[in-house]
């Protein structure tokens, strides 16, 4: 065999190591709600730097380019990304179709974290056998927060006292937004969510109170934990239930609008409670322990799917029918469920436009 050939074999060689590596990528870009995209255009030579101005919250997009087939490979440099993480890195020709030596473009998809201070992102084009050899590329990325007001310093979530035909609870009500029709109705939807957890039946009472379990400015989390009474009954029904409404639209979300459509999430939140059933299952204090994973399986799903939002995970949990009240559940990362959320939705950007804020301190420990 020739020469030429050899070199051309080689280099198909390294030209499918980066498609087999991007291949083996979970998460495309197109997964995730990119707010900004840098686009690198230096493909040889000295590259500029450039600044990127984002929130808490955001995806950014970085693209990169290189000769393909070559075995050298863009690298985002860890050291450097302080609560910046790169959820996604694939690649893709510059053109039609894949040529040795021919360009080929890198894409990072970079989130934002809630912790994330300014900072200068470096990436390098290197080849993964050539240690400590400089770069035959370099590129610094400077990323910039932009200054947000939270609604943290105007809005105030006070307790309000219900009390009707035997019924005594609190609810919670916002006060001091702006826009006192949007109040309004945030306020309206939450009465009305928490009233109707009462038996339906005639001569029933509801009990309860509440506590902040998730806010960021936007999001509200409540937790409501009660019961309900029908006389002639034997016993109350217990009430444990998590209500996030949206404080831009006053849209009460369901667990259905944080995933993919047609997705049976709840078979794969399952599964994944099932196959690490030790690290993922959470003690609360005051909570029945006793409970086993066949309890949690049997009666999760439905319409009775509890939840509550964290900032890194979603507990999920229930009140079986043989059991004095609530199991503690499952902290499940979003991490490990972001191939089958929906990305794009109005309740997952809401979850992450602003970093979190857990208002009572003890419901933190819900969630971690």
């Amino acid at each position: 065999m020739k020469k030429s050939s050899l070199v051309v074999a080689l280099m198909l060689v390294m030209l499918l190591t980066v498609i087999g590596a991007a291949a083996a990528e979970e998460q495309k870009a197109d997964n995730y709600a990119v707010v900004k995209t840098v686009e690198v255009n230096g493909r040889s030579g000295e590259i500029a730097s450039q600044e990127v101005t984002v929130k808490p919250g955001d995806y950014i997009k970085v693209n990169l380019y290189a000769a393909g087939g070559t075995g050298y490979d863009w690298q985002l440099d860890s050291d450097s990304a302080d609560s910046i993480q790169a959820v996604s890195k694939d690649t893709a020709p510059v053109g039609d179709k894949y040529l040795a030596g021919g360009p080929v473009r890198w894409e990072f998809v970079l989130l934002v974290k809630p912790e994330a201070k300014p900072q200068t992102l470096h990436f390098a084009l290197v080849r993964s056998w050539e240690k400590n050899k400089k770069p035959a590329q370099a590129f610094d990325l400077k990323v910039l927060l932009a200054e947000t007001k939270k609604a943290a310093a105007a809005v105030k979530i006070i307790k309000s006292e219900y009390q009707a035909e035997g019924s005594k609870l609190f609810f919670p009500q916002v006060s001091g937004m702006a826009d006192g029709a949007l109040q309004s109705k945030i306020n309206d939807n939450l009465k009305t969510k928490i009233l109707s957890l009462n038996n339906p039946s005639p001569d029933s009472a509801i009990h309860g109170d509440f506590e902040v379990s998730f806010y960021n400015g936007i999001l509200l989390g409540i937790h409501f934990r009660g019961d309900s009474f029908t006389l002639g009954t034997a016993h109350p029904n217990k009430i444990d239930c998590g209500i996030h409404i949206d404080l831009t639209t006053g849209e009460i979300y369901n667990i259905e609008d944080l995933f993919v459509k047609d997705v049976d999430f709840a078979a794969r939140i399952k599964e994944i409670c099932l196959a690490d059933n030790t690290g993922y299952r959470i003690k609360l204090k005051g909570l029945w322990d006793g409970w086993s994973y066949d309890h949690f399986a049997s009666s999760w799903g439905g319409t009775e799917k509890n939840f509550l939002l964290g900032n890194n995970a979603i507990r999920v949990y229930t009140i079986p029918n043989d059991t004095v009240g609530a199991i503690s559940g499952y902290s499940v990362l979003y991490a490990d469920l972001i191939d089958i959320i929906d990305t794009h939705s109005e309740f997952w950007k809401k979850i992450t436009s602003k970093g979190s804020e857990i208002i009572e301190k003890d419901m933190g420990d819900f969630y971690f």
